[in-house]
């Protein structure tokens, strides 16, 4: 989907997921957008917002359906 996820394979961790967003994509805004559609997500640390990444950090209990679109909406936030 056009999104770089900053861990390695051998280093990424299932719980948490850092995603590096394009230069024209601030993390702030995108952070914001993917909350209005219903998706918390870590963006408003330091040193995410000066790296531009957010995180998806899966601390609880979730279904493959409540994650299913969760890709899609972020690139497509992304886009805009």
């Amino acid at each position: 989907n056009g999104l770089r996820i900053v861990a390695p394979d051998a280093h990424a961790s299932p719980a948490v997921t850092t995603i590096a967003l394009p230069p024209e994509a601030a993390s702030t805004r995108v952070g914001r957008e993917l909350e209005r559609r219903g998706y918390e997500l870590s963006y408003l640390s330091g040193y995410l917002i000066e790296r531009n990444w957010i995180q998806v950090c899966l601390m609880g209990e979730h279904t493959c359906e409540e994650l299913a679109g969760l890709p899609r909406v972020m690139a497509e936030v992304a886009r805009t």
